[in-house]
This record gives C-alpha cells, structure tokens and sequence, in this order.
C-alpha cells in the first residue's frame, strides 16, 4: 500500500510539473529561459573551438567505473563525462542544484527521495539515459562496500523518466550521496557489453560533455567534444588533453614553450616562480593545515585548555603565510572548515601574542617550556612546519621533529597521540560541509584521534544532521564553532590550496565553490 501510494503520488507531481503548476518547476523554466538568453548573449564573444592541453602531475588510475574511483582520480572522472543527479552550485557555497535529475523532492513523511529526470539525454555510446539506467547504477552503490546510499531500502522506477528512492531512515546528509562520484550515473548497455567493471574502470561512457578517446596511463588522457551533450550550445572547446608530467621544473619549461596552456595543482614555490609571467592563477581551499594532540589523557598536557590556547598565541600564521605562502596561503582561524566563508561565528581569533603564549604556560606550571615530539608526514609542507618550530621555541615549546613516510603516517593517525605528542597534519574541508565536518569532526571519526571534542559539539551536529533547511544547518554550524573555537579543540594554522594557473586567452572554466574540481563545458579560448 505504501508502495502504491508513494508511485501515486510520484506520478501525481509528475502531472502537476508537467501542467507547469509547480512554483518551482516554473522558477526552473525561468532559469532555464535566462540561462539560454545567456548563452545567446555570451556566444558572440565566446568561440567555439580549440584544444585546451593542461598538465595534471596525478596520473589517472580507475576514472570509469563509479564504485572504484578514488582520491585524484574523481578529477578525471568529472573532465571524463562522468554526471551524478545533482551536484554542487558553482556559485553558492554547500547548495546542491539539478544536473541530470532536473527536480526532486522528499515526501512530507522523509520516507522518500522523488527525483524527476532529464528528458532526452543520451549516454556517450548512444543509449538512452532513463529511469531504468539510474536504478541500475544506484542499486549497485547500495549493494557495494562503500557508505553511500545505505539508508535506502529499495528504488521503484514509477515512469521512464521519475523514480523513488525508498528510506529506511532520513538525515540531511544522505541527499550528499546522490551528488558524489561514487553515484555517477554510466551506461549499463557499455558496461555489460564490454565485460564489466575491469573495462569500465578506464572507459567512462557517462552523460558529459566531453569523451575520452585516448588513454595511456602516466602519460596521457585525450578528450572530445560530446556532439549529443544535452546542454545546448555546450561545450565550446573541440577537446582538451591532460597530460601527466611529474616533474614540475619539466612541466613549466613545457607551459613557457607554449606546449601547456595550463598547471592543474601546482605546489607553492612553482606557482610563485610564474606569479609575474601573465599567467592567470585559480587558487582553491582544498584543506587547512593544523596541529592536533591527546587531549583525553588526563595527563598529557594538552588536556588543559591554557596550553592549546598557548600553542595557538604562539604561531606566527601571517608571517609564515606571507613569506612562505607568496600571497597562495591564508591563516585560519576556525574549527569548522570554511565557516567563516558561510557566517560570522562571533569569535575572537588567537592571533600571535607570544607575552600571552607565556602567561597561559605558566598559568598551567609550564613557565620553564617543554620539549614535546612533532610528528608528520613528510609531503605536508614542512618548510612552513620548520618555520612555525622556531615561532614555538619563542615561548619554550621545544619541538623534536619526527618526519614519517606517508604510509606509516596514515597508520599512526589511527590512534591516539602518545603523551604530550603533537601532531602536523591535513584537515579535509570542501563541500558539502556538514558532511565533510561530521566525517572529520565527530566523535565517532577516523581522523583527530585522541582530541576531546566539546562538550556539546556532536549534538549540535546531531541537530544538524536532521534539519532539512540548509539555512538552519549552517547556523548550528555555526554554533558548533563558537563552541569548538572557544574551546580550542585543535590548533588551525593555514590554508592548503589548491592553486591552478592558466594562460589569459583560456577562459571560462567554472570552479566548484569549496571544491578543487573545474568543468570545461562553458571554458573557450580567445583566438
């Protein structure tokens, strides 16, 4: 009964959309109608054609198949053609707007997402793009290893075009997962076909603007314009080819010889040789830098609150941002990734004050310093580590460095600091946020082992995480900071960016807001 009332009512909003009743269909229509208008007004200026070469240091591994694409390789999955049903607004920060589903909704009762699919898409081997496309890729996330989709219990497909995602139980976070790379939507016509997923892996027959024709891995990857790509007028560019030159010195030789037109995550020290040279950079918060310790063990030192509070009084974030950042690296000041980005938390930053720093140590019977173990890994910018070591060593923190390989440091971080240990490592950030702060933040999460979080902090989370207005959830992020922050939790230092560069004629490319990843689609070059 639940079923067929579910199918009703599904086909009932289909109706309704389709008479253009629904307010939100029709603000969809408007947008449309603009974005066409747009376009037409744009096209005048932008021209089609050309090969956009850019070089990506990463080399790409599994980029086909949905279920096995991982860490750098989702760059080439989204440059690859590969859509999910909704993704990340490029321009406000942590909404999610329509791509191949072109509306959805979740029932009064939150026992079902009804997503609402794009007409007339067509899979790069020719197939339709349809309702039972979708259930058969999202039945396989469901039935996979991985933690997306687990709160869905089945998927009835109502028409070829609207299907219903049955919940065993709802939270905010769960709509994320239909945004991931995981939930790519690829054709399963190709897929069976061709043997399955270990062809899958590197030929990605997805929905997307552009087509891969030639792969070579730790070479190359070579891409064409999808002439069927369901966004009229789009893409612009004939193609783009990633190349996969790990040795930055080769690669800007080959970018000034005019073999490159563009850097795709470059480190600090080559951004800032090319920072005067004309080129146009594109620099993204991938992370932020920080410090973390045991602060449940009663007797690590870090357990009293005037101690991390010291440690923070204690960095000089401007000066080694500025000096060895070149202007690429931001301070942070703020536990919840980006918040400051979204809201004003109302705190007080723990700006450098190294009288303070000492004041707080002797308060906690620390006047005469200490010698604690800094441990990290070796990739995580330890020219900027050696900086803030010398900061520390002002107010008597005394650090014996301790540089891991990055395998060891990985297992290490599965437990707690030893002591008075501290810890250099990465923080994730990026969108969605309460995803990302809840995976990282939470007391139940694999990263920050040993930190005692806030009282109050995972509750403020819990909250969140069943609130269905994105509005209110940002504002018990909010909240979760203010307490986090005043708290100290752990030490925030600077941003880790993700800085790109490419040449002036290059333009529209269409950055993530909080995310590293660009889509070409709308990108042209000016010749």
């Amino acid at each position: 009964m639940r079923k067929a009332y579910l199918i009703l009512l599904a086909a009932l909003i289909s109706i309704t959309l389709m008479s253009g009743c629904d307010s939100r269909d029709m603000t969809a229509k408007k947008s449309d109608e603009k974005n066409t208008a747009d376009q037409e007004k744009t096209t005048e200026k932008n021209k089609y054609g050309g090969t956009f070469i850019l070089n990506y240091a990463h080399e790409a591994s599994k980029f086909g198949y949905p279920l096995n694409i991982r860490h750098s390789d989702s760059h080439y999955a989204w440059w690859a053609g590969l859509q999910t049903l909704i993704e990340l607004s490029p321009e406000k920060l942590g909404k999610w707007i329509p791509c191949l589903a072109e509306s959805w909704e979740l029932t009064p009762d939150r026992s079902a997402y009804i997503f609402h699919l794009r007409k007339g898409v067509k899979f790069h081997d020719g197939t339709d793009f349809n309702a039972q496309a979708v259930k058969w890729n999202l039945d396989k996330v469901i039935e996979s290893e991985t933690p997306y989709l687990k709160k869905i219990s089945s998927i009835d497909i109502v028409d070829d075009y609207t299907i219903i995602c049955n919940l065993k139980e709802w939270d905010a976070i769960l709509l994320d997962d239909f945004g991931h790379p995981a939930c790519s939507i690829i054709s399963p016509t190709a897929f069976e076909k061709n043997g399955g997923e270990d062809w899958a892996n590197t030929h990605p027959i997805g929905t997307g603007p552009f087509i891969v024709t030639k792969f070579s891995q730790r070479q190359y990857m070579n891409f064409v314009r999808n002439e069927n790509y369901w966004e009229e007028g789009l893409p612009y560019l004939d193609g783009f080819n990633i190349l996969n030159i790990a040795d930055p010195m080769t690669a800007v030789a080959s970018l000034r010889r005019g073999e490159l037109m563009g850097l795709h995550e470059v480190d600090v020290v080559t951004a800032s040789q090319l920072k005067d040279s004309g080129y146009e950079f594109a620099t993204v918060s991938g992370g932020h830098m920080c410090l973390y310790f045991n602060s449940i063990d009663p007797e690590s030192v870090w357990s009293d609150k005037r101690m991390r509070e010291a440690l923070e009084y204690a960095a000089n974030k401007e000066e080694i941002a500025s000096k060895l950042g070149f202007g690429f690296i931001e301070p942070v000041y703020e536990i919840v990734f980006d918040i400051n980005k979204i809201a004003d938390p109302k705190t007080t930053p723990r700006k450098y004050n190294v009288e303070k720093a000492k004041q707080l140590m002797a308060e906690a019977g620390y006047a005469n310093g200490m010698k604690v173990k800094c441990t990290y890994y070796l990739g995580f910018g330890s020219d900027l580590l050696l900086a803030l070591q010398n900061n520390l060593s002002e107010v008597g923190i005394e650090l014996e460095m301790n540089p891991l390989k990055h395998t060891v440091a990985i297992e290490k971080s599965q437990s707690p600091a030893s002591g008075s240990e501290i810890r250099y490592t990465r923080q994730r950030g990026g969108m969605p946020l309460l995803r990302t702060t809840r995976e990282e933040l939470g007391s139940d999460s694999r990263y920050f082992v040993g930190i005692k979080r806030t009282e109050g902090f995972d509750k403020i989370l819990e909250r969140a995480a069943l609130e269905a207005d994105p509005e209110k959830q940002f504002e018990l992020l909010v909240e979760a900071e203010e307490l986090a922050y005043e708290d100290c939790m752990f030490v925030p230092l600077w941003t880790d960016n993700s800085i790109n560069l490419q040449v002036p004629e290059f333009k529209g490319a269409v950055w993530w807001v909080g995310k590293p990843n660009v889509h070409f689609e709308k990108a042209w070059i000016d010749r």
